[in-house]
């Protein structure tokens, strides 16, 4: 069921599952010391400078100066990424699961975008002339442009939340998955009217093409995951969130791959006169992203208005979007999906015990980490327990190898097996 089709019927789902469900809260398992758990998202605290428990178990946040801003890689073999920008970052992890509260809040999103759509409906049927559904339609594009400013709003004021220490990493995620179900169920809706009434609809293409793309730039992979999570449609791993007062990084492995979104606030400049940078496009993006040829046929280009570029590239590790401001000349948004055996990985770090070789290869930009444990006597690769900085993180597997993510600044890395633990400590 598409965001639309769900969006229709949640109002009456909404209404009786409130009516008989206890609210989200805070769940801690009896007599566990350790950091608390929120119904929907579980902070993790141990070496990433963010959230810690007090006495009373509520978390207190602070803001992590000890680590700089990650730099962009220098090899010519990986994609450059969208940093946070500068300034103190805070950061963290969290594991979206199911969650009432949160659900609920992703179905009003929804439930908002789709009941736009039942009123330009209601309204066009209705129209006795093609002048009088032109005036709807007008109507439709002038109020989808206000709700994308205010969702645009929204984002922004819950980022800039949690990076002052106002709203904690929870409550992040359950907005930017309510600001995602929203782009989409309005993207979706805009679609639809577009491919249902193309007649009333040609005059208005352009514009609300660019309503769509500008929708969409508002979603991500990662931001749609959460929301399936907190409505218990999906599982979802540990995703890292990094936040400056200007930028937004989530990264997540999710199977074979590594995803990452990124946004930098002050690279998008709505109120400067946007400048013509067309026809200079692709050196600029060789500027940007001197690792994949621009001017390849994968890449694609298109107007969202007129003040962005969308940009959307596949090469040969995976696939680049971006939305590049046409005033700043700089990237506003970017997401990227990388194959993890297809990442380069530096030197690795390395500890030997009686019987197992742990070692962990960092990759140019940090995250992700390759994580193996072989049999130091034959080669074999070892399935073991892996643990980051005193939390399970997962299993080596058959293979021996684990992808996953780790904390900003130094952190431990630890392998066990029934016969031995061994570990080692990993830095920048």
């Amino acid at each position: 069921m598409d965001r639309v089709s769900r969006g229709v019927v949640v109002l009456a789902v909404v209404v009786g599952l409130a009516a008989v469900a206890p609210t989200a809260g805070i769940v801690v398992d009896a007599g566990d010391e350790g950091p608390e758990s929120v119904a929907g998202t579980t902070p993790e605290t141990q070496g990433d400078g963010d959230a810690s428990v007090s006495p009373a178990g509520r978390e207190s946040s602070t803001v992590d100066e000890r680590a700089p801003v990650r730099p962009r890689s220098t090899t010519n073999r990986t994609p450059h990424r969208l940093g946070v920008g500068p300034g103190p970052v805070r950061s963290g992890f969290a594991t979206p699961g199911p969650d009432l509260g949160a659900s609920l809040s992703v179905d009003h999103g929804e439930f908002g975008g789709a009941y736009i759509l039942y009123l330009a409906r209601e309204r066009l049927e209705a129209a006795e002339t093609d002048a009088e559904r032109r005036d709807v339609i007008r109507e439709l594009i002038e109020r989808t442009r206000g709700r994308v400013e205010a969702l645009r709003d929204r984002e922004e004021t819950a980022i800039r939340a949690y990076h002052n220490g106002s709203i904690d990493r929870q409550e992040l995620l359950r907005r930017l998955a309510r600001v995602d179900a929203e782009a989409g169920a309005l993207r979706e809706s805009v679609a639809d009217l577009r491919e249902s009434y193309p007649s009333v609809i040609l005059p208005f293409e352009s514009r609300l093409l660019n309503l769509i793309r500008g929708l969409q730039s508002m979603e991500g992979p990662i931001r749609d995951r959460i929301g399936q999570s907190v409505q218990g449609q999906a599982t979802t791993g540990r995703i890292h969130v990094e936040a400056s007062g200007e930028g937004l990084v989530l990264e997540l492995i999710d199977g074979e791959l590594y995803v990452r979104e990124a946004i930098r606030m002050d690279h998008y400049a709505p109120d400067e006169p946007p400048s013509d940078i067309y026809s200079g496009i692709f050196e600029r993006l060789n500027e940007l992203y001197p690792q994949i040829p621009a001017e390849s046929a994968t890449t694609r280009i298109d107007s969202v208005g007129s003040r962005l570029f969308e940009i959307t590239k596949s090469h040969s590790m995976g696939g680049l979007t971006l939305y590049l401001d046409r005033t700043t000349g700089e990237v506003y948004r970017e997401t990227q999906r990388l194959r993890l055996d297809r990442i380069p990985t530096t030197k690795a770090t390395s500890a030997t015990g009686d019987e197992l070789l742990l070692a962990v290869n960092r990759t140019p930009d940090g995250n992700p980490y390759r994580i193996s444990v072989v049999d130091v006597a034959t080669g074999d690769p070892v399935d073991a327990t892996v643990s980051v900085d005193g939390r399970e993180v997962g299993r080596t597997g058959v293979d021996g190898v684990l992808w996953t993510l780790g904390p900003r600044g130094a952190f431990n890395v630890s392998a066990a097996t029934e016969r031995e633990r061994i570990n080692v400590t990993v830095s920048d």
